[in-house]
């Protein structure tokens, strides 16, 4: 958001006695504590908000106070809706199913288009405008690189911080534009002030009045516009401030007269000046001798009323940095402008390059989030263009959290397949690769599938092995069958051959979405997986294939694994046994931009293409095994792009604000009763009425009144009624501003949120320590 400069004030700390409550709770807060947090104040369940945001009194409420309400808003925003769906219907957006590991735009067959429009986002806007007495098609539309915004799992992205989980990156600047687009040529170097160009720009009004000087900077009125009769008064909000401005009177001549707050000045006829700190524009009047209550102005009033803006600089002008690499931060966007001097038309790439030519006026990211550090979008989280007027969405799953199964592959070094008969009677104590599943039927042998068959149909089953066979010349499936459970050959395979051993078989995950294959040609410590070597190490790998080709393709993400022999028997994983190794697991890729990795010895989860989960390489290596989490059909992403007005349903872990508006926030004076609602009070007694009144205090209680140690700020839950009343207030606005920052990253200190009050301490806005009081 636009940087807001903090006056910070010590504002009253609660009393340590009002702080604590009896050992009796009643009312909602009887069944209610910090750990079911962000309830009550949403419900899930209907996907609607409920509660009323409070700051303090007009004209004593400190900024941060309000920053921290905005934070405590977004992170009430990011609130997930379980849902047993697991696919996504948006009205007013769009949806669409993305491959990990591939741009949101990635093709033509898989993703969005490139040039998001009015067709997939209803919000956007396609039609005309007028200017000078003219008619001119213009549209909006976001316009997406070819790569990015992209899903990244840790091996696509090779930061080991993701783990398992999925996320939303955005590795390139450039990568993200909203654009304004002329569809018939227009100079726009013709507006003034008297005459404006005015368009909705990112849903704001924006009035070009001055483009003479350079093809890529323009003029506009920024300020809100006012129509305001003599004697009416507006609130004009400064960095947090509510100022309040008062038309007094209207001349013939097209004066006015405005009061901020006591300051009074006169302002000529399409006139600019700064009154009490509210840039006022005075746009237009309207004048009569006779009734002065008839007199009115349309005044357009702000922080600034007007600004310049130039290409390159940062969104909305502010001239601030993009410092954190948040697109919610306005400065991470900047203005891209061109042909401002000039008559002309927007040419925008039909193949989603993002090199527009012609007039327009645009913002582009200038924001990377390529790691973990980066707070990338897990699902139901969002980059939100400014005013979250458009959002790209990591919506959710195509596959639940609990719809996978495991499959562990483990070195035993003393199999018994005696049961086999024959030649395999004297094979009582074997090395093996021993295979088991958490599902039945979750290994298939195909009958056709081996050189040396001896079975003539498929068989299902959940446990198999691997081993050499009973004359030490190629590799041995055998599996247990569960009509019987007896020890059964399946078949063999010879060395050389590329040929699938078994099939892995779950719900929708079967036939040739992930078998596993003997002879991958990957390099090995010793240079050989020849079985005929009688020892060395030999490559077995998990190879995945998409439901299309188009959505992954073969060998585009293949796990290998290496088993050592000796003497024509397993050993053990990797070149010693029972010892983590890196190359002992490789994660092999032949896809665009990809690396092979060796993860072997990596001591966190990761995630490979298809969805299959990668349990702790480290700690399973140095038991020789590796455990695999299988999902129930190829992992993807639904990725939503959605106007603010959009509606989304049905998706496994959406956003509540996809649902629901989200209450305003209003003053502590405003809110003519506090009876009967879920509230959260930002700010202290010294500056917020209602806190003081729900912690029995005298308003304004404040300096040694207080009780709380500087530095230090409480969440803390309080009755009201059948309701709850949150309390959200520091030692310094800056304190409040920091607890508020915990409520929005609420699931980071989910293990610490628990009963009905604790203390968060730490430094400006950097929450380092939430305990219980």
């Amino acid at each position: 958001m636009q940087r807001i400069k903090r006056m910070v004030k010590n504002i009253s700390a609660i009393s340590a006695g009002a702080l604590m409550f009896g050992a009796t709770m009643a009312g909602a807060l009887a069944a209610s504590d910090l750990t079911t947090y962000p309830a009550p104040f949403v419900d899930a369940s209907k996907k609607s908000y409920n509660y009323m945001m409070v700051v303090g009194n007009t004209g004593v409420a400190d900024a941060a106070d309000a920053i921290g309400a905005v934070d405590i808003g977004r992170g009430l925003d990011k609130t997930e809706v379980s849902s047993s769906g697991t696919s996504v219907s948006v009205v007013g957006g769009k949806s669409e199913d993305i491959p990990l590991g591939q741009g949101i735009t990635n093709s033509t067959t898989v993703g969005f288009d490139r040039n998001v429009e009015d067709d997939d986002v209803s919000s956007l806007f396609d039609g005309e405008i007028n200017f000078k007495s003219s008619n001119y098609d213009v549209r909006e539309v976001l316009l997406l690189s070819g790569i990015d915004p992209r899903i990244q799992t840790s091996l696509t992205s090779a930061d080991d911080d993701y783990e398992s989980q999925i996320v939303l990156e955005v590795r390139n600047r450039d990568a993200i534009k909203y654009v304004y687009a002329f569809d018939e040529t227009i100079n726009i170097a013709n507006a003034t002030t008297s005459d404006s160009l005015e368009i909705k720009f990112l849903g704001r009004t924006l009035k070009v009045t001055d483009a003479d000087d350079s093809a890529t900077t323009f003029t506009a009125q920024v300020g809100t516009e006012y129509f305001m009769k003599v004697g009416e008064s507006v609130s004009i909000d400064v960095d947090g401030v509510a100022k309040t401005a008062t038309l007094q009177n209207v001349g013939s001549g097209g004066s006015v007269v405005v009061d901020v707050d006591g300051t009074v000045q006169t302002l000529s006829a399409d006139t600019t000046r700064t009154i009490n700190g509210v840039e006022v524009t005075n746009d237009d009047t309207f004048y009569d001798s006779n009734d002065v209550s008839q007199r009115s102005a349309t005044l357009v009033m702000g922080k600034q009323a007007t600004e310049t803006f130039k290409d390159g600089d940062p969104y909305p002008g502010t001239g601030g940095t993009c410092s954190n690499e948040d697109p919610n931060d306005l400065d991470c966007w900047l203005w891209d402008i061109a042909g401002m001097t000039s008559s002309g038309t927007t040419t925008i790439p039909s193949d989603g390059g993002t090199a527009i030519t012609g007039t327009y006026i645009a913002i582009e990211n200038d924001f990377v989030i390529n790691d973990d550090k980066d707070n990338p979008p897990v699902t139901g989280e969002c980059v939100n263009l400014p005013y979250n007027y458009l959002s790209i969405c990591f919506d959710s799953l195509t596959v639940a959290d609990d719809d996978y199964a495991t499959y562990t592959f483990e070195y035993e070094s003393s199999a018994d397949f005696s049961q086999v008969g024959g030649s395999w009677a004297a094979k009582t104590s074997t090395g093996a690769i021993h295979i088991t599943t958490s599902v039945d039927d979750g290994l298939e042998l195909i009958g056709t599938a081996l050189d040396h068959n001896n079975v003539s149909t498929n068989k299902k089953f959940k446990e198999a092995w691997i081993t050499v066979n009973d004359t030490n010349t190629s590799l041995a499936v055998l599996y247990k069958d569960k009509d019987d459970n007896r020890v059964k050959l399946g078949g063999t395979v010879n060395e050389n051959s590329t040929n699938e051993l078994l099939r892995i078989r779950y719900k929708d995950t079967k036939d040739t979405n992930v078998v596993l294959m003997f002879g991958t040609s990957l390099p090995t410590t010793n240079g050989t997986h020849i079985l005929g070597n009688a020892a060395g190490l030999l490559n077995l790998s998990i190879d995945t294939l998409g439901d299309s080709t188009n959505e992954l393709n073969d060998a585009e993400s293949d796990l290998v694994m290496q088993w050592k022999l000796t003497t024509y028997d397993f050993s053990g994983l990797g070149a010693t046994a029972s010892t983590e190794e890196a190359a002992e697991l490789t994660w092999l890729t032949n896809k665009a931009g990809g690396a092979n990795q060796t993860i072997g010895s990596k001591d966190e989860d990761h995630r490979e293409l298809y969805g299959i989960i990668v349990r702790d390489p480290k700690s399973h290596s140095s038991s020789d095994e590796v455990v695999l989490e299988i999902p129930a059909d190829q992992v993807q992403a639904n990725v939503v792009i959605k106007g603010s007005a959009a509606t989304v349903s049905g998706s496994g872990g959406s956003i509540l604000s996809q649902f629901a508006k989200a209450p305003a926030v209003v003053t502590a004076d405003e809110l003519a009763s506090a009876t009967g609602k879920n509230l959260i009070l930002v700010g202290g007694p010294c500056v917020n009425k209602l806190t003081a009144d729900f912690l029995g205090l005298t308003y304004p209680a404040c300096g040694a009144d207080s009780g709380m140690s500087p530095g230090e700020a409480i969440i803390k839950l309080v009755d009201n009624g059948d309701k709850v009343a949150m309390i959200v207030a520091g030692w310094s606005a800056d304190d409040t501003r920091r607890a508020s920052a915990a409520l929005e990253n609420y699931k980071a200190y989910a293990g610490k949120l628990k009963g009905s009050e604790v203390v968060v301490t730490g430094t400006g806005t950097t929450v380092t320590d939430v305990r219980s009081r």
